[in-house]
């Protein structure tokens, strides 16, 4: 994953009005790393975090059954007591991060570059439920950390901007701001590419 001509070894927040081709950007991007590409690009679903987390749970080829069973061991008398139902969204978020690592290390250690995640439409995230952006960035910042998982957040709101930069995890992002171009420059572009 390169920006601006350099590669990144962070977390990246991608921002910008709405329609400035944030997306599109991200996606010809992505089509353009050599293959085999390491990319999972989800587009939030607008019902919230759980729906994120199942489209990243397809995107990324992730099975886990939809039951699951908890054990709690008591200290006091050894018992094991067991709960199945379906997995919450905290649980199958730690189980996907947790697989997420996993395989983001076995993939630097066989390509020689981490994988990369990006979540397009953070915005949706931040509205529903703040806490779990903030833990997506806690992934970011570790997966940077160890070199196992490269994270873009794409957002449109400013104030999911500034609450990602409040942290202190936003040291290990690179942000890059998406604007309109002028006329000139649109021009220029279009006669670069041959119309």
């Amino acid at each position: 994953l390169q920006l601006d001509g350099e590669p990144v070894g962070r977390a990246v927040c991608i921002s910008g009005e709405k329609g400035v081709g944030k997306s599109t950007a991200v996606r010809q991007s992505l089509a353009q790393l050599e293959l085999p590409r390491g990319a999972i690009y989800v587009m939030v679903p607008p019902r919230g975090h759980r729906a994120f987390l199942e489209q990243l749970q397809v995107s990324s080829k992730f099975r886990q059954p939809s039951a699951f069973v908890l054990r709690i061991k008591r200290w006091v008398d050894g018992v094991t007591l067991q709960k199945t139902g379906e997995a919450t969204p905290d649980e199958l978020g730690e189980a996907l991060f947790a697989k997420l690592k996993v395989v983001g290390a076995a993939y630097l250690a066989k390509y020689g570059r981490p994988p990369v995640l990006v979540i397009d439409g953070a915005d949706i995230l931040f509205k529903e439920n703040p806490k779990f952006l903030t833990k997506l960035q806690t992934l970011a910042k570790n997966a940077a950390d160890n070199n196992t998982l490269r994270v873009v957040f794409v957002m449109s709101e400013k104030a999911v901007f500034e609450m990602l930069q409040s942290h202190s995890h936003s040291s290990r992002s690179k942000v890059f701001v998406v604007g309109d171009i002028d006329d000139n420059e649109a021009v220029e572009f279009l006669v670069s590419r041959g119309v």
